[in-house]
């Protein structure tokens, strides 16, 4: 080739790619592709076409004027297969629907637009016919599928091979020999990239003089074919466009990247003029309008920090759903109560957290393929209470509230919920009620015991009166000994309601616990089974209590007496241990420090199912007749709160119970530390009782 001429790949590379990035504008591309097309001797047309076939720009060989009305070409094989693979692309021989004649077309996708050349048969093979052959001889150029696309013998070669099918000539590749009827025939052929040609030199045996001289006209043809295919595209990249579009093509480019301080020189053609125009205001509209969008993001940007801020402020939970049942956000609160960042949680549904951090309705509601604005209805009621589970296991009891968001249009675009943790007030509640009720309780049982323990007196003093006269071991005597025991059991009965209802008020002074544990700890063992063993400790200088010695040996017998009954069919071991604690390690600071009593056993400790219930007075799971008034641990929680102390219970079904109580420790004043219990004995006198009461029987 000579100078100029290059391959139809580069062409297509680099001119056509050029033509595509330019958008096309105005009649003012159709006169430049028309001048392009005029000037190449074997192009026909080069047109522009959008992504759905329609002609966007088009230049035709010898044609001026209007843009062609070549109407949709989307059907085109090599349209679909540009589109597809991008290309270049070689068609088949074709009648072009811009000029009838026929052609074959090169194109090329450039962006969402194809570029296509269509080159004539007829300006492509005048080439050929102008070679010079000294010898009959026959040059053909057959399609890829055999056909003849055009044929031209020299003088007296006319009716060399005339009936060999053109797939036989293609048979083969390279130099052979071929018999048709009564001649041997030399056959030379070589294949012409792109279009997938072949050009195929027949020669009767007979008339060979020279096997170099067909295998260098097979050459020139061949080359004269590529030549002339290279020309016909290479008149594209020419300077009168190829040059300016190429300034062009780099300012889009550079504003592509971001710089819209361009410098494009004015165009000596007018055409390229409006499109240089064309450019510089589209890189202005472009400036201006990436500006405000910066702005706008810059403002945005500071409005979801500052409302996601405000969300991870807000100490209950709160999540957002999407119309679709998808999670879209939620604050921290919530990310700590599921176990999850709010990068995993997004763009999952509700079961996908295993019911960990959701209500079951909500799970449930979301499993359905419903509409949202049905599902929306259901779960956006009043305020429901409800119970969550957390990423620990614990069960929290929660309120539920929901309000749905929509768009600029008013269309629902999702749910924002929100969970209020109301555990800790329902425990309160629970514990308050627990409270009134065992005051209600104390109060009413206060008012019978007193009346009560009145009539109870008057039978035992006439009881113990009558057996001052009757005769010792007689029947009445034994009927008078068993009223006064049963009334005696009575009026300890009636002692241990009067405690629990605060009638009966105490000395209130420093006790030292340790001789009280220890006294009791005496008194327990002569009535404890010998299967059960017992461990007491009790630290040597443990600070005083305030309080009633009485009440506080009373606390200590039914905190142990409760451990033993626990053991009495299997047996086992009773630990009791008495310690200082700081204020550190106490439920609350004190001030003086704690005295901690911890009565441990190794029963077969309390069902789940009453443990709520274990300090209810009168509640007993002893059966009928097995003894059991059910005021012991009632009892013991009264002494305790009297003591403004705390007790706690921590208990494991089948592995025993522990109760510990926390006592507030005195400054000293009073009681030392070492000081033995002040025991109330029996006082014994001689004389006269005189007793005022308004009962007539006392």
């Amino acid at each position: 080739p000579g100078p100029g001429l290059i391959s139809p790949g580069t062409v297509l590379e680099q001119s056509i790619g050029y033509l595509g990035a330019v958008e096309p504008a105005s009649s003012g591309l159709d006169s430049l592709l028309t001048a392009a097309a005029g000037a190449a001797p074997g192009l026909e047309s080069i047109v522009i076409l959008d992504e759905k076939g329609r002609i966007l720009a088009a230049g035709l060989h010898g044609r001026g004027g209007p843009r062609p009305d070549g109407g949709n070409l989307a059907r085109a094989p090599w349209f679909r297969l540009a589109r597809k693979e991008g290309g270049p692309v070689w068609s088949r021989v074709h009648r072009s629907r811009l000029t009838g004649r026929e052609v074959v077309t090169v194109a090329r996708a450039a962006g969402r637009r194809i570029v296509a050349v269509e080159m004539g048969l007829d300006r492509i093979f005048r080439r050929i016919r102008t070679l010079e052959l000294d010898t009959p001889m026959l040059v053909m150029v057959l399609d890829r599928d055999g056909e003849v696309l055009f044929r031209h013998a020299s003088a007296g070669a006319e009716g060399i091979a005339g009936g060999v099918p053109g797939r036989v000539l293609l048979a083969g590749s390279g130099n052979r020999y071929l018999r048709a009827g009564d001649e041997e025939y030399f056959i030379a052929s070589v294949g012409v990239a792109g279009p997938g040609w072949t050009v195929v030199a027949l020669e009767r045996e007979r008339d060979i003089q020279a096997h170099s001289r067909i295998m260098l006209l097979l050459f020139a043809g061949g080359v004269v074919l590529a030549v002339g295919l290279a020309a016909v595209v290479a008149l594209v990249t020419s300077g009168l466009i190829s040059r300016p579009l190429d300034e062009l093509g780099r300012a889009v480019s550079e504003m592509s990247r971001g710089d819209y301080d361009l410098s494009i020189p004015e165009q000596p053609y007018r055409e390229l003029e409006t499109l240089a125009a064309g450019v510089r205001r589209m890189a202005r509209t472009v400036r201006g309008r990436e500006e405000l969008l910066n702005e706008s993001y810059e403002r945005l940007s500071e409005q979801y920090v500052f409302q996601e801020t405000l969300l991870d402020a807000v100490p209950m939970p709160v999540f957002f759903f999407s119309a679709g049942g998808r999670f879209m956000g939620c604050n921290r609160a919530f990310e700590e109560m599921c176990g999850r960042s709010r990068d995993e949680l997004e763009g999952l549904a509700p079961d996908d957290l295993g019911g960990v951090g959701l209500p079951d309705f909500v799970v449930s509601a979301f499993a359905g393929d419903g509409d949202f604005e049905e599902l929306a209805a259901r779960l956006l009621g009043e305020t429901r209470e409800c119970r969550v589970r957390d990423v620990a296991g614990r069960e929290r009891v929660m309120l539920w509230q929901a309000r749905a968001f929509s768009d600029a249009r008013g269309r629902c675009q999702g749910l924002v919920c929100v969970l209020a943790d109301i555990s800790e007030l329902r425990d309160t509640e629970m514990r308050l009620r627990q409270a009134q009720k065992l005051e209600a309780i104390g109060t009413l049982a206060g008012g019978i015991a007193h009346d009560f323990n009145n009539i109870l007196n008057a039978v035992l003093g006439y009881a113990e009166l009558s057996l001052l006269e009757v005769e010792p071991g007689s029947r009445l005597a034994e009927n008078l000994t068993s009223i006064t025991a049963a009334g005696r059991r009575a009026a300890e009965l009636i002692r241990q309601i009067l405690t629990f209802s605060r009638r009966r008020e105490g000395t209130v002074a420093p006790v030292p616990m340790g001789p009280v544990v220890k006294e009791s700890m005496k008194l327990l063992k002569a009535t404890v089974p010998p299967d059960i063993e017992i461990e007491c400790r009790v630290e040597a200088d443990a600070p005083p209590v305030m309080g009633d010695v009485s009440r506080f040996q009373q606390l200590v017998m039914n905190l142990c007496t409760n451990a033993v009954q626990a053991m009495e069919e299997g047996g086992g071991r009773l630990e009791v241990e008495l310690c200082r604690v700081e204020d550190g390690a106490a439920p609350r600071p004190h001030g003086h420090g704690w005295l901690k009593l911890t009565v441990r056993d190794t029963g077969p400790g309390i069902p789940d199912d009453i443990k709520e219930r274990i300090f209810e007075p009168y509640f007993t799971t002893k059966e009928r007749g097995q003894g059991g008034t059910g005021l012991g641990l009632a009892i013991v929680h009264g002494i305790v709160g009297d003591s403004n102390g705390v007790i706690e219970v921590d208990d494991n079904p089948g592995g025993g119970t522990v109760f510990t109580v926390w006592l507030p420790a005195c400054d000293g004043r009073g009681a030392a530390p070492g000081q033995e219990a002040v025991v109330p004995a029996m006082a014994r006198y001689q004389g006269r009782v005189m007793l005022v009461d308004d009962e007539e029987m006392l």
